[in-house]
């Protein structure tokens, strides 16, 4: 029901709205001419768009939509949506997540490779580190021991654990006194050189001086030659009283043979630590001193070879 109207049918046909339309004179309008037509129930049920009023016609189905009104569905392209739309952005997506899924898988090999080198890099430093100690744990405190055990050079050169060799002498180098010369014609010397002294009187001596290292019991011993017949000389040490030593033809040469009758004796003595005085003389009778002498030198002990 409308103002003014308590009838059942509307002023103006079929419109209630249609004197809108009526011109100054009270004639209906072009537009107002469908109230003429049959009137169509108010409780038709219509789709949603589908009622027009005045000139208006519903689209055909061969007519492309107003873009203005359609959903973006159904433009050119709708399904995949606007350029910011959700069906961009979806597919967007899709061509992102195997360039993603691409680029997580190549980081994490690049962790794992990074993760191998620093533990073989880790390895190889630790060997080195090995290396540089001589794969020795105690390499570095043996070094320090040894450089602490070092001798200073203060306490002068260190001492030496093997006994040093006893003296030996040529009898050419002994100092001999009042009478005795170097000779060296005889054959079978075992000097160096081949000398030997020999001219022995009443009254003449050779003398050596050895230096020995401690005081003990040492014996002497001579090398010298006989002409066939037993000799003897005096043998003294430092202050003691003279030894006789027996010079003899051990060797068995002819008498007169000088070259055959090369051999040794000995005799035995105390000596002290330093310089000693050994002398080998001749006694009162010197018939008994014909003897060539080529070698002196000691052995320590009393001994007799």
């Amino acid at each position: 029901m409308t103002a003014g109207n308590n009838g059942t049918n509307p002023p103006e046909g079929d419109d209630p709205f249609g004197y809108l339309y009526r011109s100054e004179n009270g004639a209906p309008s072009a537009q107002g001419q469908q109230a003429n037509s049959p009137r169509r129930s108010y409780n038709e049920v219509r789709a949603v768009g589908d009622r027009r009023y005045g000139q208006q016609q519903r689209p055909q189905p061969d007519q492309s939509p107003s873009p203005y009104y359609a959903a973006p569905e159904t433009q050119p392209g709708g399904g995949q949506g606007g350029s910011g739309g959700p069906g961009r952005r979806a597919a967007g997506r899709a061509n992102q997540e195997p360039a993603r899924r691409n680029g997580l898988l190549i980081g994490a090999l690049a962790v794992v490779g990074a993760v191998i080198l620093g533990v073989g890099a880790a390895f190889a430093f630790s060997d080195s580190d090995d290396d540089k100690a001589g794969a020795d744990p105690g390499a570095s405190e043996s070094a320090d021991a040894g450089q602490d055990d070092a001798p200073d050079p203060d306490d002068g050169p260190p001492e030496e654990d093997e006994e040093r060799p006893l003296p030996q002498e040529n009898g050419s180098s002994l100092r001999l006194e009042n009478g005795p010369v170097v000779a060296g014609d005889v054959e079978g010397s075992r000097a160096k050189d081949g000398s030997y002294i020999h001219g022995f009187k009443e009254g003449s001596a050779a003398l050596w001086q050895p230096e020995i290292e401690e005081d003990g019991e040492y014996t002497v011993f001579v090398g010298y030659t006989v002409p066939g017949k037993d000799m003897s000389l005096q043998v003294s040490a430092n202050d003691a009283s003279p030894y006789s030593a027996r010079f003899s033809n051990y060797a068995g040469a002819e008498e007169g043979d000088w070259a055959k009758g090369w051999t040794q004796t000995f005799a035995w003595v105390e000596l002290k630590k330093g310089t000693n005085d050994i002398r080998i003389a001749c006694g009162d009778k010197a018939e008994q001193c014909s003897v060539a002498m080529d070698r002196i030198w000691l052995e320590k002990g009393h001994v007799k070879k």
